[in-house]
């Protein structure tokens, strides 16, 4: 026998609700009646934004909503001097540090896919959102279990923020496939300190200030990642021993172009203030040749590892300064660990490229089976206490 199929209403924020999609109208009532429609499905609803360009001037609410889906088709730049194209464009039209969307105590299988959501009017330089995607947890009420895909976030100050707070519920388990963030201080970025289980594939991140800010929370894995002209790609101000776990695998950093190359892209800063991350990065291309040439003194290696932050960067191409270290000097536990496994330098050496900051102790590297340009095969560097002088737990 062959049991009765419910299936889930879309609803089309145009013809149904009578969006006008031309940039110039304000479609914010249409688009939130929509979502408020697709709501009331148990089984959850799917609202469908068609190609156009949206205005939007206050925030999109979705609250309390689980198996909703809300698309569009296709994400590009929003350009309100460009001629209408295959895709779906959502813009901040309203007052300067507003949000866009605010997903409200999200449980299950909420998707967002297929557009671009920009934060600004380029046509008015004064309205510019705060965030453009803001999962926020309600009292007693976690927002979990979301889907992000193909989407481009540009021109704010968050792309994606989880919480707001550190005793923020939950915010976590998400999935971001596809992504593109330009212009933003933050692409990605964490403030409570449940927030934890992200997954990214395909990033690409221009422009933007930190790509993956975790002032709170981990439990991160981000596979394909590239950072162009952005001033940091992770940033680990959180840590702590349920959620201090972050993964990068396959990620090129680029030169910053602005100022003549006056600064460089750095992949890592890790200050955990639970004083306990453990970072594990593979194959990773410092493609800062144009910062190289012209590298001012004294300037930011390209990872800051901090007490209690452990990382490990294996299979990866080094142009330059690698790490630079700053233990603990009170706590010997809250060391700062560096291993680098299979790395190639190029344009320097292993031993020139990894330092201690002056004054600092508990802090220790070693750079186990390298290769430097022109050399081949090096030894082994080493700054790493011998077991003898480790303390025995039992």
């Amino acid at each position: 026998m062959i049991g009765t199929m419910c299936w889930a209403r879309t609803w089309n924020v145009k013809t149904d609700f009578n969006a006008v999609g031309d940039g110039v109208a304000d479609d914010t009532t249409a688009i939130q009646n929509a979502i408020n429609a697709a709501k009331v499905q148990t089984t959850g609803g799917e609202v469908l934004i068609p190609t156009g360009k949206y205005r939007v001037t206050q925030t999109l609410v979705v609250s309390q909503a689980a198996g909703m889906i809300i698309r569009g088709e296709g994400c590009n730049s929003y350009n309100p001097t460009l001629p209408y194209d295959s895709s779906t464009s959502i813009f901040w039209d309203g007052v300067a540090g507003g949000v866009v969307f605010k997903l409200d105590g999200i449980i299950g299988s909420t998707v967002v896919r297929d557009m671009t959501i920009s934060g600004k009017n380029v046509a008015r330089s004064n309205s510019k959102a705060s965030t453009l995607i803001w999962v926020k947890a309600m009292t007693g009420f976690g927002s979990m279990y979301g889907i992000i895909q193909n989407l481009d976030f540009n021109n704010a100050g968050v792309g994606v923020q989880m919480g707001e707070l550190a005793g923020d519920a939950c915010c976590a388990e998400y999935l971001f496939e596809n992504i593109i963030f330009t212009s933003l201080d933050s692409g990605f970025k964490v403030c409570n300190s449940q927030g934890c289980n992200y997954t990214f594939s395909e990033v690409l991140a221009n422009s933007c200030g930190i790509v993956y800010d975790f002032e709170q929370g981990g439990n991160f894995f981000a596979a394909s990642t590239d950072a162009v002209s952005c001033d940091l790609v992770l940033n680990v101000a959180g840590g702590g021993s349920s959620v201090g776990t972050y993964t990068m695998n396959n990620v090129r950093v680029e030169d910053v172009t602005s100022g003549g190359y006056s600064k460089r892209c750095q992949l890592l800063v890790a200050r955990p203030v639970n004083m306990l991350a453990l970072i594990y990065i593979t194959s990773c291309q410092d493609s800062q040749w144009a910062w190289r040439t012209g590298c001012p003194a004294g300037n930011a290696p390209l990872c800051e590892v901090g007490p209690g932050a452990q990382v490990v960067i294996e299979s990866s191409i080094f142009e330059s300064q690698v790490a630079l270290l700053d233990g603990d000097p009170v706590h010997s536990y809250e060391q700062a660990l560096f291993t680098a496994k299979n790395c190639s330098w190029k344009n320097l050496t292993p031993k020139s490229s990894v330092g201690i900051l002056a004054g600092a102790i508990n802090a220790y590297y070693r750079l186990i089976d390298s290769s430097a340009n022109g050399y081949g095969l090096v030894k082994d560097v080493s700054n790493w206490p011998i077991n003898s002088n480790l303390p025995d737990p039992n």
